[in-house]
């Protein structure tokens, strides 16, 4: 019982195992809040990308169960729900493979979950970012593209947002000199 996974990379020698949110929107959610951390690309370090995405699912998980790591021929690859998904440059999972292997959503918005993720971690590693979504689906893949904008860390969110109201007051600022220097009557 669970909703179980194993990550990995192409060269498929360690893993990481999940018990629970194994789904593909739930690991989306996880290698892309990797990437907004900055944690290395799956293909350039493994040791240091594998302990970090461990560190940011078992800060998510809380407690300690639901997560293990090992070599991959040790985990339960052939866990009958999602299978195993193989990491790739970029934290595109370029790969899936195993019993199981369910490619419909959890129900989970990944925005969202991302969001969460962020909120379970240390205050001194939260991120403040804005989502800029950019979903693509080719009719294939159901696993979407989103592409983030970092934030400063030590920008509060609220600072954020106060930033961004102050450049949507600049911006309709230039849009009025532009109107006035194009019709100086009005």
């Amino acid at each position: 019982m669970g909703n179980r996974a194993v990550i990995t990379n192409k060269e498929k020698k360690f893993g990481i195992y999940l018990h629970w949110n194994g789904g593909p929107d739930s690991i989306e959610a996880f290698t892309q809040y990797a990437y907004i951390c900055g944690v290395r690309d799956p293909k350039q370090q493994d040791d240091y990308t594998f302990a970090r995405l461990t560190q940011i699912i078992a800060n998510y998980f809380d407690g300690t169960l639901s997560i293990g790591i090992g070599l991959l021929d040790d985990l339960d690859c052939d866990n009958h729900d999602n299978g195993v998904y193989v990491l790739g440059k970029g934290w595109k999972i370029v790969e899936r493979y195993g019993s199981g292997c369910k490619s419909e959503s959890e129900g989970y918005e990944v925005e969202a979950m991302i969001e969460e993720i962020n909120s379970k971690q240390p205050k001194k590693l939260q991120k403040a970012f804005r989502v800029n979504q950019k979903r693509v689906n080719n009719g294939e893949e159901p696993l979407r593209d989103i592409e983030y904008m970092s934030v400063p860390d030590e920008l509060k969110i609220d600072e954020v947002r106060d930033l961004k109201r102050r450049l949507h007051l600049v911006e309709k600022s230039l849009e009025l000199a532009v109107d006035v220097i194009k019709d100086p009557k009005s």
